[in-house]
Parts: C-alpha cells; structure tokens; sequence
C-alpha cells in the first residue's frame, strides 16, 4: 500500500501567509513569484509601482506562525543568511500571523551588521526577530513608512555593493529628466569604499578604452590622467596613457607612463605566481614596453 501524505500543516500555513502577504504587496508593487520548483529562499520578486511605472525592485520571503508573542524570533540557517545579505536589491522578512490575520516586516537592512559579524566568527545560524510595529497594512490603507523604508534600503543596498544609488524626486516642469536627487550622508564601512573605488576604476577604465578606440586622442588623454590619478595600482591604464602620449607627441610624458608601468612590474612579486595561460610573463612585458620606449625615442631623435 502506498502511504498517502497529503500536504502538511506547515504547507498549509505557508500557503496561507504567502497569498496574504502577496495581496497586500500587490496594492503598491508588481509581483512575481518564481515557480516553485527553483524557489530558494525569496518568495516574491517585485517592482515598486511609482505613476503606474513598476520602478525600485525589492524581494519578500514569508514566514508564517500559528502564534506571535512580543518575544517571538526564529532561526535562520547561515546558507539562506548569507543569500539574502549578498542580494542587490533589499530583502524583507515578512512573518505572518495566522491566528491575527497580521503581517510584520522585518528588514534584512536593519540587521545587516550584527548578522555579518555573527556569521563572519562562524555562525550557524542567526536569529529572525520582530517589532510589532512595523506591519503591512490592508490593501485598503496606506503602506507608506513601508515603501520609505524600500526606499531607504535600496541605497543602503547600493552602499554595500558600491553601487551609488540615489532617490530621484522628479520636477513638475516640463524639462525631460529633470530631478532633483537626495545624497545621504553617512560614514561608509571599508568593505563599501572597496567596492566604491573598484567599481569606479573599472567605469573609468570603460570611458578611456571607448574614447582610444574612437580615437578621441585628447579625450582619453583627459580620461586616463583622471584614471592614474585615482587609481595607482595597476599598470594597464599607466602603459595605455603612454601609447596616447606617444600618439599626441608628448614624448617625455610617454616614456614616463611607461617607466611607472615597468615599474609595477619589477615590484609585483606574485604576477608569475598568479598568472595563467596566454598571460605574459614579469619579463616578457617588460620586454614589451621597452620595446616600446625604443621605438619612441627613435620617433623623437629622429
């Protein structure tokens, strides 16, 4: 005989939280649910209705609980811990109270910071806890402190990722793309300044490369200073500065470019370490360069 199951109380419950939660997220968001079969850890996918326009994306787990004292907390599993901090938009926890017919919010945000230090000194688990006062409203009633916080947290989302996400308040006139934009002010985390500064390395070296591979000569000259001025620590943007030098007749600057690229080379000692196949060796690019350098100075005593 086959034993039949059916489903279980905890899928019932969990059935029942999502359809309200998911009700109430409708009457302000656009809302998707991934089919279940790849469902991991994020219950909807949604898009904050702004003008009729779905805008600032954010996701929502459910939780559901037959009974939510003051006191009430849950233990989350370090795995699904560590999937919603490294999202890139934010993440709420929503826990919803069956016998109440209450749903509570819990930003991922919020604990990001006590939930990192548990889980980088090795964890298992960190705990879900709750604050009464932040709940969703019917659909009938206004959600607003809740869209604020999505707001809100999509910054504090960017920040962490050094993405610079802004709120955009749009002017009423009649001039396209007009906005005015709020700038928080805070102290960044060294993780964030890491990741701002990588980001704005690699979007300058996307401009330099556009303007050399237009030949936009004085442009990507004005790009690259920009780029070597920031960023001292590698030697690609030095060595195509060098060849844009050349290019515009700036001879004694060029051979100086390529000079600080050799170098980087001369003081890496873990590029041979580190390199894999089709990667040029320490002396090989040295070679390059110098090759280089000769070939211009013969161009300038010429």
């Amino acid at each position: 005989m086959f034993e039949e199951t059916g489903i279980t109380k905890k899928q019932e419950f969990a059935g029942v939280g999502e359809s309200a939660t998911e009700m109430v997220l409708k009457s302000f968001a656009q809302v998707f649910r991934p089919v279940p079969l790849f469902e991991y850890s994020i219950d909807f996918y949604c898009r904050l209705i702004h003008k009729g326009k779905p805008m600032t994306p954010f996701w929502v787990e459910v939780k559901s609980s037959k009974c939510i004292k003051d006191n009430w907390k849950k233990p989350i599993d370090r795995e699904m811990a560590i999937f919603w901090l490294n999202q890139l938009s934010p993440v709420f926890v929503v826990i919803y109270d069956i016998v109440k017919n209450v749903c509570y919010w819990v930003s991922v945000e919020d604990n990001r910071e006590s939930w990192s230090n548990k889980l980088e000194n090795g964890a298992k688990t960190i705990t879900l806890k709750i604050d009464k006062s932040k709940t969703l409203k019917n659909p009938n009633r206004s959600n607003f402190d809740f869209i604020r916080k999505i707001e809100k947290d999509t910054i504090s989302v960017g920040i962490t990722n050094g993405i610079p996400e802004v709120i955009s308040r749009v002017g009423k006139g009649v001039t396209p793309n007009y906005a005015f934009f709020d700038f928080p002010n805070i102290e960044l985390s060294e993780n964030a300044k890491n990741n701002f500064r990588q980001k704005i390395r690699l979007s300058l070296n996307f401009l330099f490369r556009d303007a050399y591979t237009r030949k936009a000569w004085s442009e990507a000259y004005e790009i690259g200073k920009i780029l070597t001025i920031f960023d001292k620590s590698h030697y690609d943007h030095f060595e195509l500065l060098g060849d844009i030098c050349a290019l515009l007749r700036n001879y004694n600057e060029a051979l100086n470019y390529y000079d600080i690229a050799i170098g980087m080379f001369r003081r890496d000692p873990n590029w041979d370490k580190n390199r894999v196949k089709g990667i040029l060796s320490t002396s090989e690019n040295i070679q390059r360069i110098e090759q280089k350098k000769r070939q211009l100075l013969n161009e300038k005593n010429s």
